[in-house]
């Protein structure tokens, strides 16, 4: 018997060989397929950063009709992230066991250097207007929360609590407590 598969892929490691009983009462795994152009990359989103795309409307996760959102993609070794592709899909439902909600984006990979199963990093963009940016390293932590220090009037060192967003390469967004 000569079997065909709907998608092109590699076959990874075969269940049965030639001359074993197969289907006897019950289906059979023969072998799996795994295709490696496109890959896909799931991924989940916290229910936090969820509502906070949905608030800031403009370059959020959820396209309009028509648009397709962009995704970025990293590997382990990979400085930042250097393959692009889109996001083809979002669960409609919030996972109550672990808060998240899933994403899945399809990337190119004609040179398969990505394999199934890879651990990856996904970068979603989106705009928030115009946004404080500060060096990472400049933000201090105590047990009141964030903070950076600021050169006021007549020179003299302040200290000011901040709210702090995402991070955009080394810089990191400071929601609240900068002007």
């Amino acid at each position: 018997t000569r079997i065909y598969a709907p998608i092109s892929g590699r076959i990874d490691r075969n269940f049965v060989d030639a001359g074993n009983l197969v289907g006897s009462g019950e289906a059979t795994l023969l072998a799996t397929i795994k295709r490696h152009h496109p890959i896909y990359a799931y991924f989940d989103v916290s229910e936090r950063d969820l509502m906070n795309c949905r608030l800031r409307r403009p370059g959020s996760a959820e396209s309009t009709e028509g648009e397709q959102t962009v995704a970025y993609m990293g590997l382990v070794n990979d400085t930042g992230y250097p393959y692009v592709g889109v996001l083809d899909y979002t669960s409609n439902t919030v996972d109550p066991s672990t808060g998240t909600i899933e994403y899945r984006a399809v990337f190119p990979n004609r040179q398969r250097l990505i394999l199934p199963g890879l651990f990856v990093r996904v970068r979603l963009p989106r705009s928030t207007g115009k946004a404080m940016l500060v060096p990472d390293d400049a933000i201090g932590a105590d047990q009141g929360g964030k903070y950076v220090f600021v050169v006021g009037a007549d020179d003299v060192v302040e200290y000011r609590r901040i709210e702090v967003g995402a991070v955009v390469d080394d810089l990191r967004i400071v929601e609240a407590g900068l002007q």
